[in-house]
C-alpha cells in the first residue's frame, strides 16, 4: 500500500501530486498550503521506494509507478483526479494520462521528465567503460557511477529501476493525451531543458507551456508566488 496524505474530505474534486525522484510526498506542501481548501482535496503520495512508501520487490517501468497509482485510487473509491507531476512525477502523469485517460480530468507537467534528448560521445563513453570494469573486476570493487539521483539509491532494486525509467521515452506515448494539459517550466532548467518541455508541448495536442523567466529545475520553489498563480489558473479556471 502506498503512503499518501489527503487533506479534504472530497473525493469528487481531487488534485494528485507526484513527486520527483529522490523527494517524497512532502514536496509540494508549501504550494498546497497556499492553494484554495473549499470543495477540493489535495492528496499527496509517496511513491514505492521512497519517503514512507516501501521500496518496489522487483524492478519498476513507469507503467508499473502508474499502475499503482491506479490501484490506489480504485481503493479510495476516486474515479478522477488532476494530476500535478514534478520531474519523475511528470513521466508517471504521461502514461496515466496516455493509457489511463479516464482518470485523468487534467494533467499539469512541472519541468517534466520523459524526452530523453541527445546523449553525446562522452556519455556513452562512460556508461561503456563502467560496464567494462564491473565486468573485470565485479560490482562490489567498482567504485560506482552515475547521476547524483542513481548513486543516492542504496538497493540493486532501485538502481535496476532508476536505469529502466530513465531510458523510457516518452515523446511518442505522450501524442495520444487528450487531456487538457499545462505544462510548467523554469528557464533556467538544467536537468529537463525547456527543449523538452516545448517538444512536449508540440507532441500533446491540447497542452499550454507556461515558462517561468529565471526558474530552474525546482520551479515551484525558485518562483513560488508565480507558480502558485499559474497552477490555481491550471486547476481551477
Amino acid at each position: 500500500m502506498l503512503y499518501y496524505e489527503m487533506i479534504g474530505n472530497t473525493k469528487e474534486n481531487v488534485v494528485l501530486f507526484l513527486h520527483g525522484w529522490g523527494a517524497d510526498c512532502t514536496s509540494f506542501k508549501g504550494v498546497v498550503f497556499n492553494l484554495p481548501k473549499n470543495d477540493v482535496s489535495y492528496m499527496l503520495v509517496d511513491f514505492p521506494g521512497f519517503g514512507k512508501s516501501e521500496e518496489p520487490t522487483r524492478s519498476y517501468s513507469v507503467l508499473n509507478y502508474a499502475e499503482e497509482i491506479i490501484t490506489l485510487l480504485d481503493n479510495l473509491k476516486i474515479s478522477k483526479v488532476t494530476i500535478v507531476g514534478h520531474s519523475f512525477g511528470g513521466r508517471v502523469g504521461i502514461v496515466l494520462a496516455s493509457k489511463f485517460s479516464e482518470r485523468v480530468k487534467k494533467l499539469i507537467l512541472v519541468d517534466s521528465a520523459g524526452v530523453i534528448e541527445g546523449r553525446g560521445l562522452y556519455y556513452h563513453l562512460k556508461v561503456g567503460c563502467y560496464k567494462l570494469k564491473v565486468k573485470l573486476f565485479g560490482r562490489e570493487k567498482v567504485k560506482l557511477s552515475g547521476s547524483d539521483d542513481y548513486k543516492a539509491l542504496k538497493s540493486d532494486v532501485m538502481r535496476e529501476t532508476f536505469k529502466k525509467v530513465v531510458n523510457e521515452d516518452l515523446l511518442d506515448l505522450s501524442k495520444n493525451i487528450k487531456t487538457p494539459t499545462v505544462l510548467i517550466w523554469g528557464d533556467k532548467d538544467k536537468a529537463t531543458s525547456l527543449k523538452a518541455g516545448r517538444k512536449l508541448n508540440k507532441a500533446i495536442k491540447n497542452s499550454k507551456l507556461v515558462v517561468l523567466k529565471g526558474a530552474g529545475h525546482f520551479c515551484f520553489l525558485d518562483k513560488p508566488t508565480e507558480f502558485v498563480y499559474i497552477l490555481y489558473e491550471s486547476i481551477f479556471l
